[in-house]
């Protein structure tokens, strides 16, 4: 397995990330044994804010890798929003 394929080490950046930009990360929702998060700065408020999402799609994990590396090059930014 590589490591866009491995589900508990995108999970550990996404910590990682959520740590450093001083985000909270939350699970939401569990299914087979994985979980699904989000994760939320204190900036968020009812009247704004940005939603992103991934998700790998069979053996497809772009998405999932394009999201967190834009994510930990813009930690600033992401605790801003």
């Amino acid at each position: 397995m590589t490591r866009p394929h491995d589900y508990r080490h995108l999970v550990q950046r996404w910590r990682t990330l959520a740590r450093r930009a001083g985000l909270r990360m939350r699970r939401i929702a569990k299914d087979g044994g994985h979980e699904a998060f989000s994760l939320q700065s204190g900036a968020l408020t009812a009247e704004g804010g940005i939603y992103m999402s991934a998700g790998i799609h069979g053996d497809e994990p772009a998405a999932t890798e394009a999201l967190i590396t834009w994510a930990e090059a813009n930690a600033r930014r992401l605790h801003r929003l």
